[in-house]
């Protein structure tokens, strides 16, 4: 074996292990990007403001302060919302309750396609009924039709007086 010859092999080995690796990697990749487009990516956001109730001869009412839950699905795949609920963490334990808004009908469950935001309002008072305690942090909890929970940031609660 010449010396050619033997840098022919030696390059021809060195490029099909080079081949074999990228084409492993780019594999691996495919499959990362596969996964994340197929699972549920939903945004929950919970803030705190005001809602100016406007009624139908024209006349509005006082300022309400209300809490605002925006989901947003950010992945790929159509996401159907089944639940909004409350998530209170009190002496370590979870606890999770459901609110019930009596004023409106219940428009749950939600399909959500990529980019599409649903947002649901709950009086700010309606905290008063469920929590114990003076201050409190509570998020909520979405829940998708695969009963996958996704989680909102944390607010914090002041208890209202209302003596």
């Amino acid at each position: 074996m010449t010396a050619h010859e033997f840098m022919e092999k030696t390059l021809g080995v060195i490029y099909d292990h080079y081949a074999g690796i990228l084409a492993t990697v780019v594999f691996i990749w495919q499959l990362i990007q596969y996964r994340n487009d197929r699972i549920g990516r939903l945004k929950v956001t919970a803030t705190i403001g005001t809602q100016l109730p406007i009624y139908g001869n024209g006349k509005t009412g006082d300022y309400q302060k209300t809490i605002f839950i925006t989901v947003t699905n950010r992945g790929n795949d159509i996401r159907i919302i089944n639940r909004c609920d409350l998530n209170l963490n009190i002496h370590s334990k979870n606890q999770v309750f459901t609110l019930i808004d009596f004023d409106k009908q219940n428009d749950l469950p939600k399909s959500l396609s990529r980019g599409d935001t649903y947002q649901k309002s709950y009086p700010y008072s309606v905290l008063d009924d469920v929590t114990e305690k003076k201050f409190e942090k509570v998020r909520f909890v979405v829940c998708d039709t695969l009963n996958k929970r996704y989680y909102s940031n944390f607010i914090r609660y002041i208890k209202t007086m209302n003596d």
